[in-house]
């Protein structure tokens, strides 16, 4: 939660002031069990702070208990490695003798990235207790801190479909960039090219695979994302890169590989 305040996603105030907030509502937080990597890509555990927005449901009171479900749109992006291998599939199908590069980026903070309403906003506060830790910036001397998450609460109902709306759009955007003559990518690179390791190549030896004729035809182009540039100590609050530098610099992770990818056998 510190890093939350510092960064600007979170807004500390005191437990007197949340009670007297127009339209506040209080949930728990919890952990989230998941895995990343380390510095040389192997995977390890780490826990992910959610926010219980579905606490009290079966009284019907939560928030994610009043979404109306059949107007949640779908989530594209939980289709994404079907979307790459149809993707794949359709470079060979055109390029029958040309290498593939693939390079995998990772949003660093994702749903941190998308604001929320003012009003949405105050119905989902968290209450922490700082144990008297000075290091905590805390609004008074109490040991107890009302943050105001003002940013995609990870654990609402529909804020899946919210990120999926907006990377659609970011998507077309940067479509429309790459099929743009008049963008010169020498000239005006990626922020972070610089920070994308040497491209990993299979050896010669390995012949391409034939692609099949394909039931349904793809158009000729693909999509990628962007953020706003990092404007870097210029910012008026520290903002990390929309990319996990620390990911995307890692070599093991370069390349998109077999051994990159996992899949279920039942799906």
């Amino acid at each position: 939660m510190h890093e939350d305040v510092k960064l600007g996603y979170g807004i500390p105030i005191t437990t007197d002031c949340a009670a007297q907030l127009k339209y506040a509502e209080i949930y728990p937080v919890g952990l989230q069990h998941q895995t990343t990597i380390d510095a040389r890509g192997a995977s390890i555990p780490k826990k992910r702070v959610t926010h219980d927005l579905s606490n009290n449901r079966t009284e019907g009171k939560s928030i994610n208990q009043r979404v109306i479900e059949p107007l949640v749109p779908k989530v594209i992006f939980g289709y994404t490695l079907l979307r790459i291998c149809h993707a794949i599939h359709h470079i060979r199908y055109h390029n029958p003798s040309s290498r593939i590069l693939l390079n995998k980026v990772d949003i660093e903070k994702a749903y941190r990235r998308v604001h929320t309403s003012a009003k949405m906003a105050s119905k989902c506060i968290a209450v922490w207790f700082t144990d008297n830790d000075a290091t905590v910036p805390s609004p008074t001397n109490t040991n107890e801190i009302a943050v105001i998450m003002s940013r995609l609460p990870f654990g609402s109902l529909p804020a899946p479909a919210e990120f999926s709306q907006l990377s659609d759009v970011i998507f077309d955007l940067a479509n429309d960039l790459i099929t743009c003559e008049e963008w010169d990518p020498y000239k005006h690179p990626a922020p972070l090219a610089t920070h994308i390791p040497t491209t990993k190549r299979m050896k010669d030896s390995i012949p391409f695979a034939i692609a099949l004729d394909p039931d349904v035809r793809l158009p000729n182009n693909m999509k990628s994302t962007i953020f706003r540039p990092n404007a870097g100590d210029n910012e008026p609050i520290p903002r990390p890169e929309a990319a996990s530098l620390r990911k995307l610099t890692n070599k093991s992770l370069a390349s998109f590989t077999p051994s990159n990818l996992h899949y279920s056998p039942h799906r």
